[in-house]
């Protein structure tokens, strides 16, 4: 920073000043300006969520020495300091930086400023003579669009994830370095109306086109319904996690228990392979071919619905994803960790009133109780607290720094709408954006909102690619006018 030299006393200002004009007439305050030009440029490869920011080169000035560059951008205003938003620091030789702010259809706000000391205590422009111009710019991120890889039109009825007739409700995560399967993506679904799931994993490891039928290993049962337990008699949707539990390296099922008991229920898997949860299943029961499982005493009741304050006022507790941020932290330990999940569900309608009135669907959060071993419920006042109202079928994706993105269904059928919030580790924020599907042919054909339900993030803990969704997709025919040939799950990556 530059510095003015004062006089030591008011007595001798005016003659200091005279001897130091007529003595040191090259020390006059040099003036110094940079014109920053900078530009919050659309991600060449993300433009959903992040910008290409470039700027000019900031020249030294007297005293300043350039260091290091700060790029600050919030979603608010312009920033008024160089922590007023989420900042990127650049080497003094580069005048361009890619920013990840991970929000799309949203409108940002950026300046870069010049520091001369590693902590940027001291910025361009602050010193006499130091000026500044065309330091801010604001860009808007566009909207997500996701491609149904391989899918390359409305008749193409050969790329969808599994051949299993009416599978829906994926769930999917690769292996831990480390576990028996590492890197391999297990994907778990239940059965349309039988009310059983399923557990298929990729033949190979890493990331792949998972709309081909051809790279997954024979589907085995892994859960159903128990005939005479009303607990876990038409389990279904299942949300799954790789687990350390008492040491062991686990698969852990939740999933929702439809029927006369609407409510979590959860099981471990025996093994780090998640292909067996302990259940006797026998083809024996009602005529139904895909017999029923006998469920056993390890098997847990994990987020009660009985509209009573035992069961936090809950009327219905339903499918929905784990919240973990587990590529900084790895696979949870149930002993120390607290992971959380968001769930749909109702609460009861008498004690407990919703702002717009009851909705068969709501958001809720449990976190994990590692001292008594139990998910406990948000509340608020005495009832739960609603995350997103007339809002189901979540589906999660996590980023570095505790950013969550929820995908979920706002409605069913005709008028259903597909939305994506996101949740900053602390709140959830107040805008909101409207992610699109289309077939991969270029862009031409956009599926339909009223086609789509249930999303699932891809679960990847040593990093890597995490863009990608499972999806239920309706076929063409009734409420869905745009989608694809067969009902399904599909498979869907990020494409901008």
């Amino acid at each position: 920073m530059s510095s003015v030299l004062r006089p030591p006393s008011s007595v001798l200002r005016f003659s200091w000043l005279v001897c130091a004009a007529a003595s040191f007439p090259s020390q006059a305050q040099a003036a110094c300006s940079w014109a920053a030009s900078l530009d919050l440029g659309a991600h060449a490869d993300h433009p959903s969520g992040a910008f290409e920011a470039t700027w000019s080169t900031a020249s030294n000035c007297g005293s300043f020495t350039l260091d290091h560059y700060r790029v600050v951008i919030n979603d608010t205003a312009t920033p008024t300091s160089i922590s007023d938003g989420e900042f990127w620091n650049v080497a003094a030789g580069t005048t361009t930086v890619s920013a990840f702010v991970h929000r799309s259809e949203r409108l940002f706000y950026g300046k870069v400023y010049a520091c001369d000391t590693s902590t940027c205590v001291d910025v361009y422009g602050n010193g006499a003579g130091e000026t500044v111009t065309t330091d801010t710019d604001t860009g808007t991120t566009e909207q997500e669009e996701w491609v149904l890889t391989g899918v390359t039109g409305p008749t193409d009825t050969t790329h969808y994830v599994t051949s299993v007739t009416n599978a829906l409700a994926a769930s999917a995560f690769f292996y831990p370095a480390g576990w028996s399967r590492a890197n391999q993506l297990a994907l778990y679904y239940s059965v349309g109306d039988s009310i059983y799931m399923q557990y298929t994993e990729s033949g190979s490891s890493g990331w792949q086109n998972f709309n081909d039928t051809t790279i997954w290993e024979a589907a085995a049962l892994v859960a159903e319904g128990h005939e005479s337990d009303t607990d876990f008699g038409e389990p279904s949707h299942a949300y799954v996690s790789p687990v350390v539990v008492g040491g062991n390296n686990r698969v852990r099922m939740l999933a929702q228990n439809a029927g006369s008991v609407n409510q979590v229920v959860s099981i471990d898997s025996t093994d780090d392979e998640g292909d067996d949860f302990n259940l006797t299943c026998a083809d024996c029961c009602d005529g139904n071919t895909a017999g029923e499982c006998d469920w056993p005493t390890v098997a847990d009741v994990a987020i009660c619905s009985d509209s009573t304050s035992t069961c936090d006022y809950l009327e219905r507790a339903q499918h929905g994803r784990w919240v973990w941020d587990y590529i900084a932290d790895g696979v949870p330990n149930l002993s120390s960790d607290t992971p959380s999940v968001v769930f749909s569900g109702q609460y009861e309608e008498v004690t407990c009133t919703s702002p717009n009135g009851p909705y068969q669907a709501e958001i809720f959060w449990a976190d994990w109780d590692t001292a008594n071993a139990e998910w406990d419920v948000s509340m608020s006042g005495g009832c739960p607290v609603i995350q997103q109202e007339n809002r189901h079928d979540p589906g999660i994706q996590v980023f570095p720094g505790g950013l969550v993105k929820m995908y979920v269904m706002e409605g069913e059928g005709a008028g259903a709408e597909f939305h994506l919030y996101y949740f900053d580790g602390f709140s959830w924020e107040s805008q909101s954006a409207t992610p699109v599907v289309y077939l991969d042919d270029g862009g031409t054909t956009e599926v339909e909102d009223d086609c789509l339900s249930n999303p699932a993030g891809i679960v990847r803990f040593e990093g890597g690619p995490q863009t990608g969704l499972f999806l239920d997709i309706q076929g063409v025919g009734g409420d869905c006018a745009s989608g694809v040939a067969n009902y399904g799950i599909y498979f869907a990556e990020l494409s901008n």
